[in-house]
C-alpha cells in the first residue's frame, strides 16, 4: 500500500515508475514485469464492491488516498513517485535531491489485490519511516 506523500498534489498514474535497481519501467508500461500495471483504489462503492482499478496513464492518483500495487518478483522493487506532473524526468535519474519519492515494495506477502467483486481488502502490512526527506513505505507483494 502506498499514498502520495504531498497534501495537495495529485499525480498521473503514468508518471509513476518502478525499478529493481537495474531495470526501470513506467508502472503502466507494457514492458513492466516487476509489478501489476495497475493500482487499486478503495472508493467505498462501485462496480467492484468498493474498489476501482486504475490502469491508464491519465488516471489521477489523489493526495490523501491509499492505493495497492502488487510486486510480481521474488525480491524488493522500488516505486518512484515524481513531485509533480511536469514530466521530463526518467527513473534512472531519480534521487532524493530531485524530489522524487522512493517507496520499496517488498516481495514477502501472499495476499493478492482485491478480486473483481472485492469481497475483502488486501493485507498491505504497511511499515513506513521518514528517511532523509524521502517517504519510504514497505509494501508486501508476491
Amino acid at each position: 500500500m502506498f499514498a502520495l506523500p504531498w497534501l495537495s498534489t495529485n499525480i498521473y498514474l503514468g508518471k509513476i515508475a518502478i525499478t529493481n535497481g537495474g531495470d526501470n519501467y513506467w508502472i503502466t508500461g507494457a514492458s513492466n514485469t516487476l509489478t501489476d500495471r495497475y493500482v487499486w483504489d478503495y472508493t467505498g462503492s462501485g462496480p467492484h464492491s468498493g474498489y476501482e482499478q486504475l490502469s491508464s496513464d491519465p488516471d489521477v492518483l489523489q493526495a490523501g488516498t491509499g492505493y495497492w500495487v502488487r510486486n510480481l518478483t521474488g525480491s524488493t522493487v522500488t516505486l518512484l513517485i515524481p513531485p509533480d506532473n511536469s514530466g521530463g524526468w526518467f527513473p534512472a535519474t531519480s534521487s532524493a535531491g530531485s524530489g522524487i519519492i522512493k517507496a520499496d515494495i517488498a516481495a514477502d506477502g501472499e495476499e493478492p489485490p482485491p478480486p473483481p467483486g472485492g469481497m475483502y481488502p488486501p493485507d498491505p502490512s504497511p511499515k513506513s519511516e521518514d528517511s532523509g526527506g524521502c517517504f519510504i513505505s514497505t509494501i508486501s507483494g508476491r
